[in-house]
């Protein structure tokens, strides 16, 4: 009788999420064309508003988003396809339809709405017009510019895109689509607030989202793109990889969707008052002078001046400001920029610093022209730990990454070559993760790459089929870690 009883419950939790997410559509399009007729302090529109919360409330006040998707030509509460009845027919098709001229796909009810908000919106979507252009980046750019925190909405997928993913793609082609968007996303808002222009952040919230959604599904073929380390697009390639370290030790701590959003988009921005410094100064390849270092030193002041500036952020301004403000200070506060007295350092800024100095040493920049190989920086870092590094996130942070983190160069005792690409979660086998191997015992390249988990026994004897001897610098063979990641 269990399992029966189990079956009827979640029956009934399914349709109890329809009978809202129906009452939901019918609200919001009594809300439309109430503010069709009156003004936004009447009695009539303010109580239609009050009703939509209302019936949202429940939900909200668990501190989650409630999203209404539009797929095709059917309407989604949360993961709950609505079905139209007789009484629903012409609210469903109106809002529907609504949404297809905005090519708005999801409406993002968020845990801090309120009526101001509310009203802003449906002021917008009634009155919204676009003159050129995308019609849905014209109508992003004028929620951005109300100061709406409580609503946000996604653009509407072509009907082919929606199984993309599934169909057509594969986890490793999904996450370098990913990757470089967030890697395009950055570059274009660098850029532009470079030129003092304006900043699309929702853009880069669904860059965000989209490395969140990568890492909680396939976290293995994103955090190997993280080995990719281009010097003449550094700062950009930087970003997105301390923004993916940072949400997948995020994940390791706990974190919610929501918070992984936020943590990961306060990532991508913390370098960003590097767009004051000259690009002759960021991209010299002689050792910097003392005015230039006390410049580069000035960028986490310079950042949060920058974010000042900028619209779209809304509630997510402080958490990136204070990230973009404290990940140089080091544990021990004995970085920069210098303070007058010390606070407890965020725990969003904690893990910033830890990815930001793992990927910088291990890549090739101006002031690091030899970078070290993971292992030796994980090492050195470890090392620090309690003065630059809080322990116990730079603990977590070691047993994610293992020993030998991902792109390692490792030679076996069998005398074969490997590359690690994922790591052993067996937090007492940090020593054994899988490796890719790239040549055999002669040092021969192979053609085929073959994969080996080093914590694999021989059933026969018991002992480990292969073990890492020893790790390697990969330029020592002339080769590329990156690219068996692409």
């Amino acid at each position: 009788m269990a399992p029966e009883k189990d079956r009827q419950s979640t029956f009934l939790q399914i349709e109890n999420l329809a009978r809202t997410g129906r009452n939901i559509v019918n609200q919001f399009y009594i809300i439309l064309k109430t503010a069709q007729v009156h003004d936004p302090n009447n009695v009539a529109f303010v109580h239609t508003v009050e009703n939509l919360i209302k019936t949202l409330s429940p939900m909200l006040k668990k501190g989650k988003d409630v999203m209404l998707t539009l797929k095709s030509d059917y309407l989604y509460f949360e993961d709950t396809r609505l079905k139209q009845d007789i009484e629903g027919f012409v609210s469903f098709n109106y809002v529907i339809t609504e949404l297809k001229k905005r090519e708005i796909g999801s409406i993002i009810f968020k845990s801090n709405l309120d009526q101001k908000d509310l009203k802003k919106f449906v002021h917008i979507f009634l009155n919204f017009t676009a003159t050129k252009g995308s019609i849905f980046e014209a109508f992003e750019m004028q929620i951005d510019s109300a100061g709406i925190a409580g609503l946000d909405i996604a653009k509407l997928k072509p009907e082919k895109e929606e199984y993309r993913f599934a169909e057509a793609e594969t986890k490793k082609d999904a996450a370098k689509r990913g990757y470089f968007s967030a890697v395009a996303v950055t570059k274009e808002i660098m850029d532009n607030a470079r030129l003092n222009q304006t900043i699309n952040v929702r853009k880069a919230k669904r860059a965000v989202q989209s490395i969140v959604d990568l890492i909680l599904q396939e976290e293995t073929s994103i955090l190997g793109l993280t080995t990719i380390k281009n010097y003449d697009e550094y700062t950009y390639n930087h970003c997105v990889n301390v923004c993916v370290l940072s949400i997948a030790l995020g994940q390791r701590l706990g974190f919610s969707k929501t918070h992984l959003s936020e943590l990961g988009l306060a990532a991508v921005f913390h370098d960003i008052g590097k767009v004051t410094i000259p690009v002759d100064i960021l991209h010299k390849t002689l050792e910097f002078n003392d005015e230039e270092w006390a410049m580069i030193r000035r960028h986490p002041v310079d950042g949060v001046t920058t974010l000042l500036k900028m619209k779209g952020l809304n509630e997510l301004a402080v958490k990136s400001m204070i990230v973009t403000f404290e990940h140089h200070l080091n544990f021990d506060f004995s970085g920069y920029p210098k303070i007058k007295s010390n606070w407890p350092l965020n725990l969003f800024s904690k893990i910033v610093s830890i990815a930001d100095c793992y990927d910088a040493m291990t890549s090739a920049r101006v002031y690091n022209k030899i970078p070290f190989s993971p292992d030796k920086a994980l090492s050195l870092m470890w090392d620090r730990t309690g003065r630059y590094y809080d322990p116990l996130v730079l603990k977590v942070f070691v047993n994610m990454l293992g020993i030998y983190p991902i792109g390692t160069l490792v030679i076996l005792d069998t005398r074969e070559m490997g590359l690690v690409f994922q790591g052993n979660p067996n937090p007492e086998k940090l020593d054994r993760p899988k490796v890719i191997l790239i040549a055999d015992a002669s040092g021969a390249s192979r053609n085929v790459k073959l994969i080996a988990d080093l914590s694999e026994t021989d059933p026969a004897t018991g002992k480990y089929k292969r073990s890492i001897v020893r790790a390697e610098d990969p330029k020592k063979f002339n080769i590329d870690v990156a690219e068996y990641f692409l």
